[in-house]
């Protein structure tokens, strides 16, 4: 017992940064929807697909081989089939990842230097966004770290073991991501380049270990033939070309686009460098020279290898296609901040970093709070518990929609591109019925001219999501709406009836007989879910149990919340309308907004000073 507690004693902070590392990764885990390729890795991983549907839909639909998906399948078979599952078995990879990393660095370095990238990695933008996907990317990471640690330890004993757990650990790496040969590549160039600077002879007993690396890595490596062969195949992909500033982007990315922490971080590099370059002797007799060696080619040479193959015929120039190489970005800046002799200004540094990665995390990104993931979820979910009437459902994105209709007891999505659907309505006039439309990253909603005008004659919008890269509408033929409201209990004469709301009407424009209106209301301190909003029309003439309506489009405001710093949920308070006017007989209304929530027996009217002439 008491070498236990030495044990956790003595290793006190790296155990702190995991359990807070733990918690940044489980923290609203699920709070974004799956976006498009995390609903690939749920397709294909069900645990109801055969391992031969895996292997054949990984075949199909994505550029990884097969380990990745087989080991989530069983991971769903054994502890369930959702999203929180598949992105907890991201969070495994990401925290081994930084307990790798620290492992790693501690031998190579120092262990204050292996505490430092540890908290580096535990507060990364980037590591925490790969560990809570569902997609390879933090087993990758975890994987590779693995791989670079056990050839340290190869050429630092060349053992017949250390050779084994290099090939395994080579071979494992390969099944994972396929941008493991270019790893592979950067560390035979290292070894080449170690045998050369350190003159070791290279004797029949070391060709055998490395005979014996590459029989264990080519025979685990062998399952994926099929697959790396399809994928050499592919000669274009989607990816642009890269720019003078592609990678100065990338570097950005991964450190979350922090002006701050971007210049501190090259601050500490340059400091580093300084230190190095005042370093005598070689690889050979300087541990240092050999660390920072073996750190430069790890990620120069696959850096250097994705760009020169980015400016051929296919481009590879994305974030997490260099996820491999930002362990050594983090270990470089982690070396250069223990390099500081002055335990104030090393400590500063520390406390900095920590501060301004919270801040840039929780408050300027916004990472907990705000989606950055397409909103496919949030666009399935308006249509499923609004569609009552069964309306037909139409999207041109239907393989990833049909992740979540598949799990309710609607009716199969139909896949349509939106202008197609809206020209066969206006071609054949038998085919103008209701119907639901949503779409997702990069499909927005911008029908053309001719499509709008047909719309608008046709057609309201009563429901809607507008959300981050997602959104859905449903499309109500104008004859299938609710003409009038009754309105009785209230005095449709005075400016303010019944319980006091908030409202705004924001834009209010009439061009070519057609009415533009959007705007807000709540009532205060009501959550706004369950409020019914409606726009009337009220003139000298309105009967109190016939008020006419102005159709309305629901739009999600949750800049009303914030910028009123509403305790309770006012999202749902926008409203937008174009309303053809040309039907009102020439008479003279007001526009006036009206607020029910019958839940809790409250409505209001407010009628404005917005007139329709």
């Amino acid at each position: 017992m008491k070498k236990i507690i030495n044990q956790l004693l003595n290793n006190k902070w790296i155990i702190s940064i995991l359990f807070v590392a733990i918690f940044l990764r489980l923290y609203k885990i699920d709070y974004q929807s799956l976006w498009m390729d995390e609903i690939y890795t749920m397709n294909i991983s069900n645990p109801e697909n055969s391992f031969s549907t895996v292997i054949d839909e990984v075949n199909n639909r994505d550029g990884f081989p097969y380990l990745y998906f087989i080991l989530l399948k069983i991971f769903h078979a054994l502890f369930g089939f959702n999203s929180i599952i598949a992105r907890l078995f991201s969070v495994f990879g990401g925290i081994i990842s930084i307990y790798l990393i620290y492992i790693l660095t501690k031998k190579i370095i120092n262990k204050n230097t292996a505490l430092i990238v540890s908290l580096l990695f535990c507060l990364s933008h980037y590591h925490i966004y790969i560990s809570q996907e569902a997609r390879p990317y933090s087993l990758y990471l975890a994987v590779t770290i693995f791989v670079y640690y056990r050839l340290w330890c190869f050429l630092n004993d060349k053992s017949l073991k250390n050779a084994v757990f290099y090939g395994l650990s080579a071979g494992l790496l390969l099944n994972i991501n396929f941008f493991g040969f270019i790893n592979l590549f950067s560390q035979f160039i290292f070894i080449l380049f170690y045998f050369y600077q350190t003159k070791q002879k290279i004797s029949k007993d070391i060709l055998k270990q490395f005979f014996i690396i590459g029989i264990i890595t080519i025979l685990i490596f062998l399952p994926n033939i099929q697959k790396f062969i399809l994928l050499f195949g592919k000669g274009e992909f989607w990816v642009p070309k890269p720019t003078q500033d592609s990678f100065t982007i990338m570097i950005k990315e991964v450190f979350g686009n922090s002006e701050f922490l971007l210049f501190l971080y090259l601050v500490v590099f340059q400091f580093l460098l300084f230190n190095l370059f005042k370093l005598k002797g070689n690889v050979s007799n300087n541990n240092k020279l050999l660390a920072f060696t073996f750190l430069l080619f790890w990620g120069v040479v696959f850096v250097l290898f994705l760009l020169v193959k980015s400016y051929g015929e296919v481009s590879l120039i994305l974030t997490r296609y260099f996820t491999s190489v930002i362990p050594v970005i983090y270990i470089f800046i982690a070396w250069g901040i223990n390099e500081i002799k002055n335990k104030f200004l090393k400590h500063l540094a520390i406390v900095l970093i920590i501060i301004f990665s919270l801040i840039n995390l929780v408050l300027e990104k916004k990472y907990y709070d705000s989606p950055n993931k397409a909103q496919f979820r949030e666009a399935s979910n308006t249509v499923i518990e609004n569609n009552s009437r069964k309306h037909e459902v139409y999207t041109s994105q239907k393989y990833w929609f049909d992740y979540y209709f598949n799990k309710s007891e609607q009716n199969p999505v139909v896949e349509k591109e939106f202008e197609t659907l809206i020209n066969e309505m206006i071609n054949d006039s038998s085919k103008i019925q209701s119907f639901w439309y949503l779409d997702a990253f990069g499909k927005v909603y911008q029908p053309s001219d001719k499509s709008l005008e047909f719309i608008n004659k046709n057609f309201v919008i009563d429901e809607s999501f507008d959300g981050f890269q997602g959104w859905a509408k449903h499309f109500v033929l104008t004859k299938e709406t609710p003409q009038f409201i009754n309105l009785s209990g209230l005095d449709i004469k005075s400016t303010y009836s019944g319980d006091s709301f908030m409202n705004n009407i924001e834009i209010f424009d009439i061009k070519d007989n057609l009415l533009s209106v959007s705007g807000w209301a709540y009532f205060n301190n009501i959550s706004s879910e369950e409020t019914k909003l409606y726009l009337v029309l009220i003139n000298n003439n309105t009967q109190i149990d016939r008020v006419k309506l102005i159709p309305i489009q629901s739009i999600n405001r949750p800049d009303v919340t914030s910028y009123f710093k509403c305790d309770f949920n006012a999202d749902n308070s926008g409203f937008k309308a174009d309303f053809e006017i040309s039907n009102l007989n020439n008479e003279e209304y007001k526009v006036g907004i009206y607020l029910e929530n019958k839940k809790l027996a409250k409505k209001g009217l407010f009628v404005s000073d917005k007139i329709i002439k």
